[in-house]
């Protein structure tokens, strides 16, 4: 995934009308001259439409007050598209995403959305390239609260990605961030790419701020249950890697294998475990990491196993066919 950056803005200053907003501060555009304001293309404006939501970057769409729409990718679906807009009957919306691929109902249990999703959302929709579908909570959350926390952190100034500087980047998963931001008839639109990486200035302090009032609504998602069986390589001490075959992933083992194992009746000691490799078959629940805490994890999943079928050792991170 590559996120666009050094996006070109139109800043057209409204003369005399004596705005003060804090996004006049800044490049943006003035739709008020009829212009559309640009998007980024990883924005998933299909869903947008198909959504009924306001279009933030038309010149003809006149009844938005303040509304932010923030979209977060990263390597591993589902991805997240937020709506915050205070005053409304409805002041917020989240959504869950990802690209039409054709294995949304794969048999192959880690791929299958559908199935993952069962227990979050009730119907799937299509739109454009895209799946998407509206999640259940686990109760109620306070947008307006969430609206105050991300102007205190300087939403409507926050600079481009292209504009902080960045530490190297190093293993691990991909993400980002798209905005779209309007007041009135003023339209701006940033994107952020693994901003955990910026180098500490207050703008970068204030993405990575606005990301986690955002993970505080993604954790407030009933949880997906995915309860499957997966083969994959792993040593088979909790915390330790899970390679799930025929995946370039690495998932979180949540268990000890050994005891797994003596569950089944076999008592199991096995020297030097964590210097070797094991191939298993195991049936359990598989669980997202979300984006916020891929890099300090490395984990793109957590499996949680209650049994397992099969084990054999093996030389490398190879899964062999049987």
């Amino acid at each position: 995934m590559k996120l666009s950056t050094g996006v070109l803005f139109i800043g057209l200053i409204a003369i005399g009308c004596g705005s003060t907003h804090p996004i006049t501060t800044v490049e943006h555009t003035d739709l008020s001259a009829g212009i559309d304001g640009q998007r980024i293309n990883e924005f998933p404006a299909p869903i947008i439409e198909a959504l009924e939501w306001n279009n933030l970057s038309s010149a003809e769409e006149t009844s938005v007050d303040e509304e932010f729409q923030i979209a977060i990718y990263s390597e591993t679906s589902p991805y997240h598209l937020f709506r915050i807009s205070p005053g409304k009957k409805n002041p917020g919306d989240a959504i869950l995403f990802w690209p039409l691929d054709g294995s949304s109902k794969s048999a192959v249990p880690e791929k299958n959305m559908h199935e993952y999703l069962s227990t979050i959302c009730d119907e799937f929709e299509r739109a454009g390239p895209y799946e998407f579908c509206i999640p259940k909570f686990n109760s109620g959350n306070d947008w307006g609260r969430t609206y105050t926390n991300l102007e205190q952190r300087n939403i409507w100034t926050l600079p481009d990605g292209s504009q902080l500087e960045s530490s190297p980047a190093e293993d691990g998963q991909l993400w980002g961030m798209v905005f779209q931001i309007r007041k009135g008839m003023y339209f701006r639109t940033i994107s952020h790419e693994n901003p955990d990486l910026y180098t500490g200035t207050p703008e970068a302090l204030d993405v990575l701020a606005i990301t986690a009032q955002l993970r505080l609504i993604a954790n407030n998602l009933v949880p997906p249950i995915n309860y499957n069986t997966y083969s994959g390589i792993t040593n088979g001490l909790k915390g330790s890697a899970f390679i799930p075959c025929g995946l370039n992933e690495q998932w979180r083992f949540d268990a000890n294998m050994t005891d797994l194992i003596s569950s089944k009746g076999i008592p199991t000691v096995i020297e030097q475990q964590n210097e070797l490799l094991f191939q298993v078959k195991v049936t359990g629940m598989l669980r997202d990491e979300w984006y916020a805490n891929r890099r300090s994890t490395g984990y793109t999943k957590i499996i949680t196993p209650v049994e397992i079928s099969e084990v054999s050792i093996v030389s490398d991170s190879t899964c062999s066919v049987k």
